[in-house]
């Protein structure tokens, strides 16, 4: 049984309530401390065939293990559990199923002709075999639902054998009668992987028949059989992975439904949430039925596909390095396949419009938080409505075509537009940094402006990179080409912070894309912060009286600057690299290090090749730095707050003991701290004139990078390429 507390989302730090289920296994242990199970925590969890309860569990809520269509009823102790807590489930009958498992069993699959024809590209086979490439040797892979039923195929009866030569061609009559399995659904894999090993000389040991072959057919299946042949991989690796770590859900289309019914979802007492209503809207099994009111079997797999995807995206967007690239929001109130509901429903709204539509749900508020469930229940409604206009002579389209339209080519399709964003090492800084920046207002939904407008563009890879380009350069121009520039000597004040954050954000972004690494989002956006002594790297709530007594936790502990920042978002702020304004110091401070310092930063205040305290903070007291682009790093404001106007020494020992101690640092700022910049530095005890220019080279670069790639207009690249000097 599984028991790891990755596949569950807690309501806080205690853990004692599960408000989601995001794994995929079949058995699982509920973690010792948890005494609530949150409503619909389980709800569709198909695979799921039993569950083991802790001691302490006290409560299990509405729907919390709503169609749990496998889940035996486990032993609920002495919990207070909700009346329809278990609604919909049934006995077990899904399995996980191996190649070997299907190999070793000799099965014989047969595809009937009312099923679409193989059409798997080399594009989707290569996606597939780099997957198969990276999985770790325990990972497990989930295929998709292979959904069958048992049949047979009577003597005179022809077929067309799937086989390694071009015999394929040649429709085969059987003599016997034999028993197969009717394919209902997963056959395009099935018969990809079929194909992989056949190529790879590890002879399948079970079979594929088709009731009628396409010469179309035939084209994509040679053509992914040149592309297995074409694919650079070890293959004796390939084959073991392929044949134990690949796993499809076996399903056995028996008498009973597959798909239980989805009943009372909202009866005024129950308040499910929009993702809940929105899948709800899509698998119910009404709409399996056919013309004449009877479950089609196509139809009920067509459903319950969708379910294991739906299952499988949400455990997708839980990988944070895509999610902090998508949005900077921890999403606290809701889930994140909203994401995905609410950018399918937002364009749609906007093609409605665009098309001259002025109907209800064109009108809806956008901004509302069940939109996505309303406006796609409407739009349902509408293309229903339109089918029953139609005479007889018409083409007719099920509303299961309708609910494959919605989630394949809508939901679906803005996932995959969205993840080739994110694998496209461009597009990811690009968009990556057009979030992070985008001012986001209370009540304006769930997905970034940004990601709208791109998602609306109706282009290739190449045009979107295009858009997204001219939106960072527009997000850019008034601090590089208007009035107040980061080429003024004091280019910082209060009113223009926003745009120097940008600017530095995207420095950091582009020198990561510049050397070929990714800029982590993830770390940058997240709020999750952990209050940890840059000197000891423990937790300040962890600290002995000892330790709190040390220099580093001291002041961490007087400044309270982690210990605000727990749990809230990180706030950027513009570090001077060289302090505002210098502290005073005492006889007893002037340790040889800062002597050091004092000696190569401020010459004037020797006296007999001695330092004059009194001159020194006289000095200090007149003294401010200047607002120059370099003089100016990206930091997290606890750690700017920590450290106010230390020596620059000083800085650098707790920016590079805050980094060892797990609290992110911009690539940019350590490189300043690390006098990075500088080849040759003089001294690591000061920031001298050579470091600020050798950091004010590197800045050039970034900006001459912006105008040779970014800038889409000649009047702006004159102005910025003459505040460069290229002119």
């Amino acid at each position: 049984m599984s028991f790891s507390e990755e596949y569950f989302i807690f309501e806080d730090d205690s853990k004692k309530k599960i408000i989601k289920y995001i794994g995929n296994e079949q058995r699982i242990v509920i973690p010792d401390g948890v005494e609530t199970i949150g409503k619909a925590a389980f709800a569709s969890s198909l695979a799921l065939k039993e569950v083991k309860f802790n001691n302490e569990i006290k409560n299990i809520d509405n729907l919390a293990f709503f169609n749990c269509i496998n889940l035996k009823m486990p032993d609920t102790r002495d919990a207070l559990v909700a009346e329809d807590a278990f609604l919909n489930c049934a006995i077990n009958r899904l399995e996980e199923i191996t190649i070997s498992k299907i190999n070793e069993l000799k099965i014989d699959f047969y595809v009937r002709s009312y099923q679409r024809g193989y059409r798997w590209t080399p594009d989707e086979l290569k996606d597939l075999l780099n997957d198969i490439k990276e999985l770790n040797p325990n990972e497990k892979y989930c295929m998709q639902p292979l959904t069958v039923k048992r049949t047979k195929i009577n003597p005179g009866d022809k077929a067309f054998q799937l086989r390694t030569d071009d015999c394929y061609n040649e429709e085969i009559t059987f003599n016997n009668e034999i028993d197969v399995f009717e394919l209902i659904d997963g056959q395009q894999r099935l018969t990809t992987i079929w194909l992989i090993l056949s190529i790879l000389d590890e002879q399948p040991n079970y079979s594929i028949y088709y009731e009628t072959l396409r010469n179309v057919d035939r084209s994509f299946i040679n053509d992914i059989r040149k592309a297995i042949k074409d694919y650079q991989v070890n293959q004796e690796e390939l084959i073991n992975r392929i044949k134990n770590q690949l796993i499809f859900i076996w399903y056995e289309v028996v008498d009973e439904d597959p798909i239980k019914k989805f009943n009372s979802i909202n009866d005024g007492q129950i308040a499910l949430t929009n993702a809940e209503l929105f899948k709800a809207l899509l698998l119910n099994p009404e709409n399996a039925l056919n013309e004449d009111g009877i479950v089609d079997p196509y139809y009920e797999q067509s459903l319950l596909r969708i379910c294991f995807e739906w299952d499988n995206l949400e455990q997708r967007l839980h990988n944070d390095k895509l999610w902090f690239f998508l949005s900077k929001d921890k999403q606290n109130n809701y889930t994140r396949i909203d994401y995905l509901l609410e950018a399918y429903a937002k364009k749609n709204q906007k093609r409605l419009k665009e098309e001259k539509n002025n109907d209800e749900i064109t009108n809806l508020n956008p901004y509302d938080l069940r939109f996505s469930f309303i406006f796609t229940k409407g739009l349902l409604k509408q293309n229903i409505s339109k089918e029953k206009t139609k005479t007889e002579h018409e083409k007719h389209t099920p509303i299961i075509e309708m609910i494959k339209d919605i989630w394949d080519n809508g939901v679906v399709a803005i996932y995959n537009s969205l993840y080739s964003w994110y694998s496209d090492d461009e597009l990811f800084h690009y968009v990556g940094f057009l979030v992070a920046t985008e001012s986001k207002k209370a009540g304006t939904g769930i997905v970034p402006e940004v990601i709208m407008n791109l998602l609306c563009v109706d282009g290739s890879l190449n045009e979107i990179r295009a858009e997204a380009r001219k939106a960072v350069f527009n997000r850019l121009k008034n601090i590089l080409t208007g009035e107040k520039s980061i080429f003024l000597k004091n280019c910082y004040n209060e009113s223009n912070t926003k745009d120097i954050v940008a600017f530095l954000l995207f420095f950091n972004v582009w020198t990561c894309l510049n050397a070929g690494t990714r800029f982590p989002f993830d770390k940058f956006n997240n709020t999750a912060k952990r209050a940890i002594c840059p000197h000891c790297y423990k937790e300040l709530k962890d600290l002995s009286e000892e330790e709190k007594s040390c220099r580093f936790c001291q002041k961490e502990i007087d400044s309270k600057s982690l210990i605000k920042d727990i749990g809230t978002p990180v706030k950027w702020d513009v570090e001077h690299i060289k302090a505002k304004k210098l502290k005073e110091i005492k006889e007893s401070e002037l340790d040889d290090t800062i002597k050091q310092w004092l000696e190569s930063e401020y010459p004037d205040i020797l006296e007999n090749n001695q330092i004059s305290i009194e001159k020194y903070n006289q000095f200090a007291n007149n003294y401010t730095s200047d607002h120059t682009i370099s003089n100016l790093v990206l930091l997290d404001s606890s750690t700017n707050r920590s450290y106010g106007n230390d020596f620059f020494n000083e800085k650098r020992i707790e920016i590079i003991e805050r980094d060892k101690g797990n609290i992110y640092i911009p690539i940019c700022t350590k490189n300043v701290f690390l006098k990075y910049y500088n080849q040759n530095p003089d001294t690591t005890l000061a920031w001298t004139d050579s470091d600020e220019e050798s950091y004010y080279e590197a800045i050039k670069d970034c900006l001459r990078y912006i105008e040779k790639y970014l800038v889409y207009d000649e009047g702006q690249r004159d102005i910025l390429k003459q505040r460069i000097g290229d002119e």
